[in-house]
């Protein structure tokens, strides 16, 4: 849940203190950005936070370098179509230690190199956006996926609660069952949305369903006039990493140990594009 924080009569921000994930994340914020430092920094110790990550305007990048955070990538188009810029600050030293980062490094490096794959048939069932009715079946179908996962996926109730407020979900089918899922969640403030929730069942995977299901959360993304999408890919998953490159995205750095997901706390890959290009 978001929390206003006020530096006095500095300025605001609005922030999240995800106690699941030992961070602290700033989406947005308004008036003097060395204030609002001082003050989350304050608050960050005091909840005994690990991380701090910000998403700064660009306008207030060299204030954010010059107090010691450390720049970890950038989204060319976020803040109504202005770049994001992903600032961090690290609280505790094994949080930032991380071991795969060469490993990962040469995992883009093989997406990067990849032909794209074009006119990948969909199954028969085909592929539609899902309703409020189907949110037992996707707690199920991600609880079929990810062992842990930064967000309450699982549960119906945070699924219905998402769609009921800013977030679209698309899915495949075969044989009537639901075998790759994706979603957009909407910041109707910056009218962006990012490209989350991807999965899909390892009997169908290598088979083009997460571009698939992309391009359609684009279209409808665009219908409704957001045209900014980002998205947090696991560092280490060729698949996804993958899926975002095909599908246009341009590759803008990388979060350490942003979050627990899948089975541990990883390194997440940025990847956006400007959806009126």
């Amino acid at each position: 849940m978001k929390e206003v924080i006020e530096a006095g009569l500095k300025g605001t921000a609005a922030v999240v203190f995800d106690d699941y994930n030992e961070r602290c994340r700033v989406d947005d914020y308004a008036g003097n950005f060395s204030f609002l430092y001082e003050t989350l920094v304050k608050e960050c110790k005091k909840r005994s936070v690990k991380k701090l990550i910000w998403k700064v305007k660009a306008s207030d990048c060299f204030p954010a370098l010059a107090l010691g955070m450390e720049a970890e990538g950038a989204a060319g188009s976020f803040f109504r179509g202005e770049p994001c810029w992903f600032f961090s600050k690290y609280f505790s030293e094994t949080r930032r230690k991380t071991d795969e980062w060469v490993n990962e490094d040469r995992l883009l490096e093989e997406v990067f190199h990849k032909t794209p794959n074009r006119g990948i048939p969909l199954p028969p069932d085909g592929l539609r956006e899902a309703a409020l009715t189907n949110a037992e079946e996707l707690a199920s179908f991600y609880g079929g996926i990810f062992d842990v996962y930064p967000v309450p996926i699982t549960e119906p109730d945070y699924i219905k609660k998402s769609m009921s407020s800013s977030a679209y979900f698309m899915v495949v089918e075969d044989a009537g069952k639901i075998v790759s899922a994706a979603s957009a969640e909407i910041d109707a403030n910056h009218l962006n949305a990012e490209i989350t929730d991807c999965g899909t069942l390892p009997a169908f995977r290598k088979q083009g369903h997460l571009q698939h299901l992309i391009y359609a959360l684009e279209e409808r993304l665009v219908k409704n006039g957001i045209y900014s999408a980002y998205s947090l890919s696991r560092a280490r998953s060729f698949g996804m990493n993958r899926s975002l490159h095909q599908c246009g995205y341009t590759y803008g750095g990388r979060l350490a140990n942003n979050c627990y997901i899948y089975s541990s706390i990883e390194n997440m890959n940025i990847w956006w594009k400007d959806l009126s290009r």
